[in-house]
């Protein structure tokens, strides 16, 4: 679906329309999970003992 036109000049000012034509990007499911189970919520950082 082709972006409309002034929302195309906005993304080019802020040079973020690059971002627009990349398509698909791999989620790497794995690497998610482990991040998530690092979360500490009691102070909002991951930390990481690799």
């Amino acid at each position: 679906m082709p972006l409309d036109e002034r929302i195309v000049g906005y993304l080019n000012q802020v040079e973020f329309y690059r971002t627009t034509r990349i398509g698909f990007i791999g989620i790497d499911w794995d690497l998610i999970t482990a991040l998530v189970e690092k979360w500490r919520p009691e102070i909002h950082v991951s930390f990481s003992s690799w």
